[in-house]
Order: structure tokens, then C-alpha cells, then sequence
């Protein structure tokens, strides 16, 4: 059964309540940690649920995945800076790049969590670990990039092998007859 649109936003807050409680803090298991949002998911809920620890974790991949790339949409429409666009003519470029880039062609439908996520600190911290995780990841791939020598035949005239012995061995007996 998918999940419910209260199902994302109860999830969604479960993550970021139960990240920043000061008491646990981010010192604990990741068993711990699901364990948490768990019950905070089943106390605070007011629908009917039976929402295993696994079904959030893979719920909550789901949408941590689709809302970073759509934040990564949105990032590139913002730097585009075009004059007198609105935010809601941002957010529908957005998603229409979202779609236009997902190998299923899917449209982006966690709007409802995004809207929860996009300006909490927690989420705005954690987008930034991933831009500098990918920056760092971009630059050592470049660096470990080995640099590549052109094959030895490139660097050759483009003729035949016998032809070029016969060219050297020309060039030998001229030598000899200048020096004689």
C-alpha cells in the first residue's frame, strides 16, 4: 500500500523532531534512531497505520532522494535569475525539470514534504553536506583521472611500416655519401 500524504508529512516530522532532540542527539544507532522515529510516527499519528520500522526507512529514502534532486532543480532555476519570474513560475520550472531528467520521466509528487523540508535548518544543513560530499567527489575524480598519452601510432606518419624503413634507410645512405 503506498503511502498517504499525512503518512510523508508524520514521517517528515518524525526525521526532523527526532534528529534535533537534544537528550539523544545525533550519538546514537542507527537501530536507535529508526526505533524513535517509529514510535514518534505511531504516537503522533491520527490515522490508521501499520507502518513497520523498514517501511519509514525505505519511505523516508524515497523521499530524502526525489526532494534532494528536486532542491537540486530548484537551485538551478534560482541561479538562472531570470527577471520578473515568479516563485510559483520557479517551483513549476522546477518541476518540470525534475521531470524532464528522471529516467522514468516521473513528475515530482513530495511538493507536500518539500514544503515541510525547505526551509527547516536541519534539512539546509544536510543539503549542504551532500553539495560539498558531490564537490569533493567531482575534484577527486578529476585529480585520479590518469592522464592519458596518445597511442604510439598517433604520434607517427600514417604510413605503412615498410615504406618507413625504407624511408630511414634512405635517409642513412645520404648521410653516408654527404660524409664520403
Amino acid at each position: 500500500k503506498n503511502f498517504s500524504t499525512e503518512e510523508d508529512c508524520l514521517l517528515v516530522s518524525a526525521w526532523l523532531n527526532v534528529g534535533i532532540d537534544p537528550i539523544q542527539g545525533v550519538d546514537q544507532s542507527q537501530g536507535t534512531y529508526w526505533g524513535r522515529i517509529y514510535d514518534y510516527f505511531h504516537a503522533d499519528r491520527t490515522f490508521e497505520s501499520t507502518r513497520t520500522t523498514i517501511s519509514l526507512m525505505n519511505r523516508w529514502s524515497g523521499i530524502q532522494h526525489d526532494v534532494n534532486l528536486f532542491c537540486g532543480c530548484v537551485t538551478r532555476i534560482q541561479d538562472r535569475n531570470r527577471s520578473g519570474s515568479r516563485v510559483d513560475d520557479k517551483i513549476a520550472e522546477a518541476c518540470a525539470l525534475f521531470k524532464s531528467e528522471d529516467r522514468k520521466n516521473r513528475k515530482f509528487t513530495l511538493m507536500h514534504c518539500w514544503n515541510i523540508l525547505k526551509d527547516k535548518p536541519k534539512w539546509m544543513e544536510r543539503q549542504k553536506e551532500i553539495t560539498c560530499a558531490k564537490k569533493k567527489q567531482a575534484t577527486r575524480n578529476r585529480r585520479q583521472r590518469p592522464f592519458q598519452v596518445p597511442h604510439q601510432e598517433n604520434l607517427l606518419p600514417q604510413m605503412p611500416v615498410v615504406q618507413m624503413l625504407n624511408h630511414q634507410e634512405d635517409r642513412m645512405e645520404r648521410r653516408k655519401t654527404k660524409k664520403s
